[in-house]
């Protein structure tokens, strides 16, 4: 069965890990793309593979054009659940 790893997800939502590159003003650690790629590179080497890795990046790195660019009112709106893992980010390809 294909099953969204929802333990795994909340674990390192609980552990504060979905929040490495979120600026700390919005309950995340303010940690750079190094610092991630590295977490990323464990999850992946982990018995999850790049499944696990891939259950997490988007969160994980896929904010980042809105932690650059995006008015205060979308950062406060969703930042904080990325980072508590109460808001999953994904993306569509056409």
């Amino acid at each position: 069965d294909k099953v969204f790893p929802t333990e795994f997800y909340e674990a390192l939502a609980t552990g504060g890990w979905l929040g490495i590159t979120t600026p700390e003003e919005f309950g995340g650690h303010g940690f750079g793309i190094t610092e991630a790629s590295l977490l990323i590179e464990e999850v992946a080497k982990s018995g999850g593979g790049m499944n696990a890795a891939s259950a997490i990046h988007l969160s994980i790195f896929g904010m980042h054009p809105v932690i650059k660019h995006g008015s205060e009112e979308l950062k406060r709106r969703t930042l904080p659940r990325i980072v508590d893992g109460s808001l999953h980010v994904c993306f569509g390809v056409t």
